[in-house]
């Protein structure tokens, strides 16, 4: 039996094309890949350590932190700020969030925070509003439920504190899974903070 030869040359041009095309591509992708995991890589800390570190740049807190709150996870949103997140074994969690303003009042940016909406999350009732101080800082802050699009409900707490001569505003989010919300948690958390 005789091999059978390919007496037509060459492989055609639009098939080294091709492959070509598939190569660079894949290649495009890997490294997109690659930079992308850098960044969020980078952007992300879940080690109680490193969360306090970044910290500092929204607020300075107390360490250890009050009450059985431990650090959960930091974000840096580069533009947008940081955003702290930290878990009382209630599970209570409360994040802070370090926003640059400019001009805007502490009701506004709370109401702002309000509309962000990310996961069709609706406030369905405002149970309760007041005022405190936090670390020398007026803070307007609001208590009720939000739902879910799934129709969940959960218990939370928004609050805004304005920092004019920095122009950094601080929003507080405070979220209880179950039950009736633990304000006096929340409050002993915000003792912790010592300045912004």
């Amino acid at each position: 039996m005789r091999p059978i030869r390919n007496n037509r040359g060459a492989v055609p041009m639009w098939v080294k094309i091709l492959l070509a095309v598939l190569v660079v591509g894949f290649l495009g992708i890997v490294a997109i890949g690659y930079l992308a995991i850098s960044v969020v890589k980078d952007s992300v800390a879940t080690d109680p350590a490193k969360v306090a570190a970044m910290s500092k740049d929204v607020a300075v807190i107390s360490d250890p932190l009050p009450g059985s709150f431990k650090w959960k996870m930091a974000i840096d949103l580069k533009v947008m700020g940081k955003m702290l997140s930290a878990e009382a074994s209630d599970g209570q969690t409360v994040m802070l969030w370090g926003i640059p303003t400019a001009g805007k009042d502490a009701q506004s940016m709370m109401n702002e925070s309000a509309k962000y909406d990310p996961d069709n999350t609706k406030m369905v009732s405002v149970d309760e509003k007041g005022t405190d101080t936090v670390a020398g800082q007026p803070m307007s802050w609001e208590l009720g439920t939000i739902e879910q699009k799934k129709g969940k409900q959960s218990k939370i707490f928004i609050g805004a504190v304005v920092i004019k001569p920095k122009s950094k505003t601080v929003i507080v989010i405070g979220v209880q899974p179950t039950g009736a919300y633990n304000l006096p948690e929340t409050k002993q958390f915000l003792t912790g903070i010592q300045s912004f």
